[in-house]
């Protein structure tokens, strides 16, 4: 449903530009430029399968949770988006991708526990993020990279997987708790 209204939008954006086209003498070249970018967000909207914001040039976001997005983007090496450490050493050109990254890691689940950084939880976590099936991966910064056919499957499942997780790094940190009890209790008893 969502995609056929995003569908008849750009139709209309579009029907809109053509009419625009036809009399952009008497139109401002800012107004054109709203128009043409407009198409441009529908038409990475449609393929993208989700609804995204304009974020900057050749840049759209979609919010996931309180503090992590999906950004939509132009990759290419000319406007300087490039992976910063590829896990295989690839590089995408001129390729629109979707990112979705954790830069604090684990923090994200914002359950964290006497310095002590939930990896397993979150690997965990990533790893299922990534058997989605990444273009790209660039597991030190914690990044993932989806092509139009795979992002929108990720977006769509990514609450209930985050959800998930959450629940899990409670248990992880219930399971550190009793370890660092008992090694006090070991420690107090004389063992």
């Amino acid at each position: 449903m969502q995609e056929q209204s995003l569908k008849e939008q750009l139709n209309a954006y579009k029907a809109l530009h053509a009419v625009a086209m036809q009399h952009k003498e008497q139109i401002q070249s800012h107004h054109m430029s709203n128009i043409e970018e407009e198409v441009k967000r529908l038409q990475l909207c449609v393929e993208f399968s989700m609804n995204l914001e304009c974020a900057g040039y050749d840049w759209y976001q979609k919010y996931l949770t309180y503090d992590c997005k999906a950004d939509v983007g132009l990759y290419k090496e000319s406007n300087g988006r490039q992976i910063s450490w590829s896990d295989d050493g690839r590089q995408p050109e001129n390729e629109w991708l979707c990112l979705i990254s954790f830069p604090t890691g684990a923090y994200i689940f914002g359950n964290i526990f006497k310095n002590e950084y939930p990896k397993e939880t979150f690997n965990k976590f990533f790893e299922e993020l990534k058997s989605y099936g990444t273009k790209y991966c660039d597991t030190n910064n914690h990044k993932l990279y989806f092509t139009s056919d795979v992002a929108h499957k990720v977006v769509k499942d990514f609450p209930e997987i985050f959800k998930k997780y959450k629940a899990m790094c409670q248990e992880e940190y219930d399971r550190q708790c009793v370890k660092e009890l008992e090694a006090e209790l070991s420690k107090l008893k004389g063992n």
